[in-house]
């Protein structure tokens, strides 16, 4: 797009958001001086003054016009704005100056807030400990929650063209309500057998993720790990971002490697990055895993996860698997036997 230039919102040029905040709202006036409704302004008031307040506007260089803009903030249980979904996703708002629209503005706006969520998620950004609202005058009380790559929003039931626009960028109906919709965007991928190249950034993934115990001197090192896929080839899988223009594009997500004795699979460090959960990455490898077995005549897999891992303990009965309590695991160190 010539003669237009992107500009992160700050404190300098928050304003620009009021404008933005406006057009959004009346949507379908042709005005582009406008004022927003007094109820909504606190949908941006305090800017840069919350945790994980993002946005870009649009700028046209020749005249300095105000094209367009997007923003993203976090909102909590008890205070939030219309597309509140939950504390550790962002809502989106997204305008584009009447004049301007149909021209392609709203998506690249769009897409640049999607790859911001994206690369926050994958390095393993976190909201801080106590995320204050301003003008509320009360501090939230939160865990330090990590940042999710998701996205919502709200949108009016008779705005078809926004509508249009955000199920093409991947938003989908999280909500029905009385005039409108609350829309999530969730990051594509895709499964993938696991190659020895990779190894080192499926070891990055397991250190990132808790109840996950590595011996990488031993039989997690990458020379083990590559014997462990030769011995079980199709076995072990990857998930991996998958989708066009995506930052991050291709990096693993979620991945696991299963061993098989030629009776059972047994399945080891399944593992999902912090960022990436609720995707359906684990549902889905397990389910392969399961596919991969019966293909072969195994009729039971069984898996291994540490008793204090109470969110894994969870998710596996949630699926359907059942807790062995009628069978306890012995282990032994290989070499001399034990006296």
């Amino acid at each position: 797009m010539e003669n237009i230039e992107f500009t992160e919102i700050g404190t300098k040029n928050r304003d620009f958001l009021l404008q933005g905040l406006a057009w959004a709202a009346d949507w379908r006036s042709a005005a582009t001086d406008t004022s927003p409704p007094g109820d909504l302004l606190y949908i941006v008031e305090g800017w840069t003054e919350r945790p994980g307040d993002f946005g870009v506007l649009a700028e046209d260089t020749r005249t300095g016009t105000l094209l367009g803009v997007v923003w993203l903030r976090y909102w909590q249980e008890d205070y939030h704005s219309y597309g509140y979904i939950s504390q550790d996703i962002p809502e989106l708002g997204i305008a584009v100056a009447p004049g301007y629209r149909g021209l392609g503005l709203g998506r690249t706006l769009l897409k640049m807030a999607q790859q911001h969520m994206l690369k926050k998620a994958l390095t393993g950004s976190r909201l801080p400990e106590r995320s204050r609202i301003p003008e509320q005058g009360t501090a939230g009380e939160n865990d330090g929650y990590g940042i999710a790559a998701s996205i919502s929003l709200s949108v009016e039931t008779e705005n078809h063209v926004a509508r249009s626009l955000y199920e093409s960028a991947g938003f989908r109906i999280h909500e029905k309500r009385s005039g409108d919709l609350i829309m999530q965007w969730k990051p594509g991928w895709k499964l993938h057998t696991m190659k020895p190249a990779d190894i080192p950034e499926t070891l990055r993934l397991w250190k990132r993720c808790e109840g996950i115990v590595l011996y990488e001197d031993a039989e997690d090192s990458r020379e083990e790990l590559t014997r462990f896929l030769a011995r079980n080839p199709e076995l072990c899988l990857t998930a991996r971002l998958d989708g066009p223009g995506q930052t991050g594009e291709g990096a693993v997500i979620a991945a696991a490697i299963t061993g098989w004795d030629g009776r059972r699979f047994y399945v080891h460090h399944l593992g999902v990055h912090p960022g990436f959960r609720r995707l359906g990455t684990a549902r889905a490898i397990l389910q392969r895993i399961l596919q991969l077995g019966a293909e072969r005549s195994v009729r039971k897999t069984h898996l291994f996860v540490l008793d204090s891992n109470t969110d894994a303990r969870r998710f596996y009965h949630h699926l359907g698997w059942q807790r062995r309590d009628d069978v306890l695991l012995f282990s032994a160190e290989c070499g001399d036997p034990p006296v």
